[in-house]
């Protein structure tokens, strides 16, 4: 496969891409596999740091979401069918120790 070819193939495939950003990176000098060996880490570190900020924000709307309900007069079933929280997490909110 010639390099025009395979510059097509990696770009149509991020699969395919990221396989031969991996050879070539693997073919180069100690020094500059290192540097990107530490690069990828860091972005799936980053990438795993996003994630979990989001896992985060989700659940603390859900529980000012659940607080709102509570503050409206809701009863406990209500407030688990739109929030998908537990009647023992509802009570939490309700009777924070």
């Amino acid at each position: 496969m010639n390099k025009m070819t395979q510059n097509n193939v990696s770009e149509a495939n991020p699969v395919i891409q990221k396989a031969t950003d991996m050879l070539m990176a693997m073919s180069r000098d100690e020094e500059e596999r290192l540097r990107y060996e530490a690069r990828e880490e860091f972005l799936l570190d980053q990438k795993y740091l996003l994630k979990a900020a989001e896992i985060n924000g989700i659940e603390i709307g859900v529980r000012k979401t659940a607080l709102n309900l509570i503050n409206l007069g809701m009863d406990d079933e209500f407030i688990s069918k739109a929030t998908s929280l537990s009647s023992k997490e509802i009570q939490k909110l309700r009777n924070p120790e």
